[in-house]
């Protein structure tokens, strides 16, 4: 199962969603993430759980989600993972939203 994302308000509504039926998330909480010493945030996104990330952390959450994308070889995750940037770029700055990781 993958890890699906989404940007919500305060009162739990969807403004944006980006599913993971192809697990691409998953597969970097399990292999790339974990062995980012110096993550704040992304090493909290697991593929058995859920996180929500609040508007003061979600501009590391988005400089560590552009530092996946150095290196990635595999362009099925290149793209998706940029669809999850794009959604988190749009929600900095925007009061009483959050982005939140869905897992199993």
């Amino acid at each position: 199962m993958g890890i699906d994302a989404s940007w919500t308000t305060e009162n739990g509504e969807f403004l944006q969603r980006v599913l993971d039926p192809r697990e691409c998330l998953s597969l970097l909480a399990n292999t790339t993430w974990p062995s980012l010493t110096t993550s704040v945030c992304v090493r909290f996104i697991d593929p058995y759980g859920d996180v929500k990330f609040n508007q003061a952390q979600i501009p590391l959450l988005l400089a560590e989600l552009k530092e996946s994308l150095v290196g990635q070889t595999d362009s099925e995750i290149t793209m998706h993972l940029g669809k999850v940037i794009r959604m988190v770029e749009r929600s900095v700055g925007e009061k009483h939203t959050y982005i939140e990781f869905f897992g199993d």
